[in-house]
């Protein structure tokens, strides 16, 4: 109730930056969090990779929320083996780490890599 009455006062009232800056703060802060938000859950989506090398296919299927989901089939004869790739990290303590990339025939990839940072694991 106290909110509502702020903004509405905020809205209709004279401008009073100094008691209000507060409030327009956290309004953006709680904006800026959903927008990071939507943008990571809905661009960015979830991947799963199967190889069926009995059905000589490659599944590849993209889950977006809601029960959004895309499967596609691509042979497996179209698939390039996949690039070993060498990411440099200078802030790491082993100066970076290895990666798995598979391109796709459709020109998109998808990476991996260790979930261990450390050389030693990888």
């Amino acid at each position: 109730m106290q909110a509502g009455s702020i903004l509405i006062n905020y809205l209709t009232a004279e401008p009073s930056w100094p008691s209000h800056f507060a409030f327009g703060m956290l309004i953006t802060l709680v904006a800026a969090i959903f927008g990071c938000l939507f943008t990571w859950v809905f661009f960015i989506p979830s991947k799963k990779l199967v190889i069926d090398t009995a059905a000589q296919a490659v599944h590849v299927t993209y889950r977006y929320p809601f029960g959004f989901r895309q499967d596609d089939v691509f042979a497996l004869g179209d698939i390039s083996p996949p690039d070993v790739v060498w990411h440099k990290n200078v802030d790491s303590a082993e100066g970076g780490f290895w990666e798995l990339k598979l391109t796709l025939p459709d020109g998109r990839s998808i990476t991996r890599s260790s979930v261990s940072p450390s050389l030693t694991k990888q």
